[in-house]
């Protein structure tokens, strides 16, 4: 048994798990710094509403879905790992696309804050009512802005699943049934950031668009190739 736990811990290279770990935790951490600069002024600035309410009003509120929710965490960690066997190259882009989108991110949480009445909405008191369910979704809230959440456009979780299921759909080395179970899991991801009532439509729209423009045109340029060309001609 322990020697088919190190062979599947032996199969990706030692330095994927420090940047699967990396990728979460620069994520995390710049949504958490700007979700307490913004929870902070939430009373004092002017959001943006992004909610449109011919199609936000008619998304169901399922608080069961705070599990795929929640479940996004442990899955970006191996998403992140398992793009790794493509190579330091593939890494290399990955990483630089990936850094870019969070700082994407980042502007648009300072410049263009974004918020939700979980009250107005109905659901925070849903949430506080007993249940396993309920206190996960409890959880969830607490963590992010309580009675009213921030950071809301664009969705990192959208965005975030998005890049990982690019990586796997466009690399050579991946397994067809991992590409399969990515795409699985951005449609319930997505989805259940609209169900938890986490997120509105558009933030959904704003996380998977940055993720596809950002991943296209990191892969078209090829940055670790112009880096690796003008070293060549250095070297020279």
């Amino acid at each position: 048994m322990l020697k088919k736990i190190l062979k599947v811990i032996n199969y990706f290279p030692w330095y994927g798990y420090v940047f699967a770990a990396c990728t979460i935790l620069f994520q995390i951490t710049i949504y958490f710094i700007t979700g307490q600069i913004n929870g902070a002024r939430a009373a004092s600035i002017a959001a943006v509403d992004v909610k449109i309410p011919a199609i936000d009003n008619q998304i169901p509120f399922i608080p069961s879905s705070a599990i795929f929710y929640f479940a996004s965490y442990p899955y970006w960690f191996f998403a992140a790992l398992a793009v790794t066997r493509g190579g330091k190259k593939e890494i290399t882009n990955l990483a630089i696309g990936y850094a870019i989108c969070i700082i994407i991110g980042l502007f648009f949480f300072v410049f263009m804050p974004t918020y939700l009445d979980r009250e107005a909405e109905g659901v925070y008191a849903v949430a506080k009512t007993p249940g396993p369910v309920h206190n996960l979704l409890s959880f969830i809230y607490d963590n992010d802005g309580g009675k009213k959440g921030v950071n809301l456009f664009p969705s990192f979780h959208c965005l975030v699943t998005m890049y990982w299921c690019l990586a796997a759909l466009f690399q050579k080395k991946m397994n067809n049934g991992w590409r399969i179970f990515t795409v699985i899991m951005l449609v319930l991801i997505c989805t259940s950031t609209l169900t938890t009532k986490q997120h509105y439509f558009l933030d959904v729209v704003g996380g998977v668009g940055i993720a596809i423009v950002i991943f296209t045109i990191v892969k078209l340029i090829n940055p670790y190739q112009i880096v690796h060309n003008i070293k060549i001609k250095h070297q020279k």
